[in-house]
């Protein structure tokens, strides 16, 4: 396909148009990082969150209902390390919105972006100007990492989040009325907070984790959309050539009720359709 023209898809017994963007967002599988140049780039995933550690399954399902997430840090580097980041909690997900790791005022979407009337999903902006924090204050999720010498509170014992209703200075913290509905793993959160865990050890902890989480929660998507494809026995030498079955999400979560999923894991199914 040519950005700015128009084409047509078949998906799953419907016809789709679309017109492709222009965009100059990226999309980035960090497995795969010999394809963008990328050889000798890695990002770590603990030493971009290891202050908001308890914020990472909020982060998680953000990205992966594709929520407008700003992220800011007086640092260029870490602003577009963390935008990359957030990529790889959804590994082996590869992310389809729009990401834009350093983004500024000088933007052509920079008026877009900051009016309040804006809901667009899929956009992950980077940013590093102060101002951000009074144009930008309508945005829902936001991240803020703070300069290496800010300090966010420990994670302690259980799972408790601090609630952000306003952010006005760089301080490491998530602000987000989002209330995640995924359970929480309590032996990750202690595992990360052994005073005997070197970084590379969390790395491992944290990349290990949610790639298990992302492929645990794709896993039945997967085997309901082979379940729609005809199977070999479908085909007869000189009968009608079998169909692909229409998705119908009621269906599929129905077979998760069926399965004993609880609510609120069917719910992000449903969000994550949606």
């Amino acid at each position: 396909p040519i950005p700015g023209n128009q084409s047509r898809l078949t998906f799953l017994d419907e016809v789709i148009d679309f017109q492709v963007p222009y965009s100059n967002g990226i999309v980035l599988d960090m497995t795969m990082t010999e394809q963008v140049g990328l050889e000798h780039f890695k990002i770590s995933l603990y030493n971009s969150f290891r202050h908001i550690l308890q914020d990472l399954y909020v982060l998680w399902e953000l990205v992966l209902l594709s929520k407008p997430i700003l992220v800011i840090s007086p640092r260029p580097q870490q602003c577009s390390e963390t935008c990359l980041a957030l990529l790889s909690l959804i590994s082996p997900v590869i992310y389809a919105g729009d990401v834009r790791p350093y983004f500024t005022i000088h933007d052509s979407d920079y008026t877009t972006f900051s009016a309040e009337d804006n809901e667009r999903n899929g956009i992950i902006l980077g940013v590093t100007n102060p101002f951000f924090f009074k144009e930008f204050a309508h945005w829902k999720h936001m991240v803020v990492i703070g300069p290496p010498s800010t300090k966010r509170y420990s994670i302690g014992k259980g799972y408790k989040r601090k609630s952000y209703k306003k952010v006005s200075k760089y301080q490491n913290m998530v602000k987000s009325d989002y209330e995640p509905l995924h359970s929480h793993d309590k032996q990750f959160f202690r595992r990360l907070t052994s005073s005997k865990a070197s970084p590379e050890i969390n790395e491992t902890i944290i990349q290990r984790h949610f790639y298990q989480q992302t492929e645990n929660f794709i896993a039945p998507l997967d085997s309901f959309f082979h379940s729609l494809v005809p199977v070999d026995t479908d085909y007869q030498l000189f009968g009608r050539t079998p169909r692909v079955q229409p998705f119908c999400e009621e269906k599929f979560l129905r077979t998760l009720f069926q399965d004993g999923l609880k609510i609120k894991r069917i719910e992000l199914y449903r969000k994550f359709i949606r």
